[in-house]
């Protein structure tokens, strides 16, 4: 056949029962021109097997590669290198997409030619594929510096990009601390100042499950320091760009760090985790500043955002609550950061009720400075 205009990525490791989902999703695409790239990343269980059937049965539209287990964003380079397609998707193995996902995207770039890519929004749903916890927005706008604050496109396989434009921004390997590497990318888009579109339609399925990688807190705590250290210095692998945005400042970092930690503390919370984790998490923070107000937001949408992908409203913390904010205040203040009251009655009243809404941490305007 000729060569596909869209490459879908399917990187598999530990997900072979989940696999034959995905993959059905890719070839069910109501565009007609697309091919799928299973790579199996050292997977141990059934994946060669699977994806092999699969290769066999659709040899014009499905390839099927192996690699030893280097990580996803390694496996989804892998799919890139491959890639024949004019634009590409990277579909986790566990996520699935709506029928029209590529033909809707495509229609876009027809309408926004100069876009680098086209995201869409998503559902979460939970671990049987099916029941829908709530949906999964993604229109957040991909600006430099704000694109650091959080990621705009958290779920990866709801976004069409350009095959070559994604080789020139570098691909999609980083070297280091797994957990960021989509979120690396989109960072570059913003630091070159290239375009992206957004479709309003749910068109993935992104699946909660006690496996999901965003929910490792102390993990993507430490990916997102090396996102964070990566910006604060010129970019090598853009260095082919006529216009790229500058460093950021250590300050800012800095703030941005001190955010994130709360976010992490928050994903740890809603799963139970004990007095060593969070400690562990407490000490990611770094000198320089704090804010009150962002802090707490960023702990209110992490309990709500994994309370619901885990199907519960209730907050039950292994910690008790005077403890938690006992090892909150030590860790801000071996760091200069003096949170004081105003941080402590915040983080108490956002523990007895997460779902409260976000009001009182408006309020508070303080920016505290070491």
């Amino acid at each position: 056949m000729a060569a596909p205009s869209v490459s879908i990525i399917i990187p598999c490791h530990g997900h072979a029962h989940w696999l034959p989902e995905a993959v059905r999703s890719a070839l069910e695409q109501t565009h007609p021109s697309v091919e799928v790239i299973i790579v199996n990343d050292g997977s141990p269980d059934d994946t060669a097997r699977v994806g092999r059937a699969w290769a066999e049965r659709h040899p014009d539209r499905v390839q099927y590669r192996e690699q030893p287990n280097q990580g996803q964003a390694r496996a989804r380079q892998t799919g890139l290198e491959a890639a024949r397609g004019e634009f590409v998707l990277c579909l986790d193995a566990d996520d699935r997409l709506a029928p029209e996902m590529v033909s809707i995207c495509l229609g876009e770039f027809g309408r926004r030619p100069a876009a680098a890519a086209v995201v869409a929004n998503a559902w979460l749903v939970a671990a049987d594929g099916r029941s829908r916890l709530r949906p999964f927005d993604q229109r957040q706008r991909v600006r430099w510096p704000a694109v650091l604050a959080s990621n705009p496109v958290g779920m990866f396989g709801a976004a069409l990009l350009r095959t070559e434009t994604v080789r020139a921004l570098g691909g999609v390997a980083v070297a280091g601390a797994c957990g960021a590497e989509d979120w690396d990318l989109w960072v570059r888009v913003a630091r070159c100042g290239l375009a992206v579109a957004h479709r309003p339609e749910r068109l993935a399925c992104y699946r909660q499950s006690g496996a999901s990688h965003s929910r490792r807190a102390q993990e993507t705590l430490r990916a997102y320091g090396e996102l964070l250290d990566r910006a604060m210095r010129p970019d090598e692998r853009l260095s082919g760009w006529p216009r790229v945005a500058g460093p950021l400042a250590a300050e800012a970092a800095a703030g941005l760090m001190n955010e994130r930690v709360f976010y992490a503390l928050g994903v740890a919370l809603a799963g139970s985790a004990g007095a060593d984790e969070l400690a562990s998490l407490m000490a990611f923070l770094r000198p320089g500043a704090l804010s009150v107000r962002r802090a707490n937001d960023q702990l209110v949408s992490a309990l709500q955002f994994s309370l619901a992908a885990a199907g519960r409203r209730e907050l039950r913390p292994t910690v008790p609550v005077d403890q938690i904010v006992a090892l909150v205040r030590e860790a801000a203040s071996a760091r200069g950061l003096a949170p004081g009251g105003a941080l402590e009655g915040q983080l108490r009243r956002t523990l007895a009720n997460p779902w409260r809404r976000r009001s009182l941490a408006a309020r508070l305007r303080g920016r505290l400075r070491l």
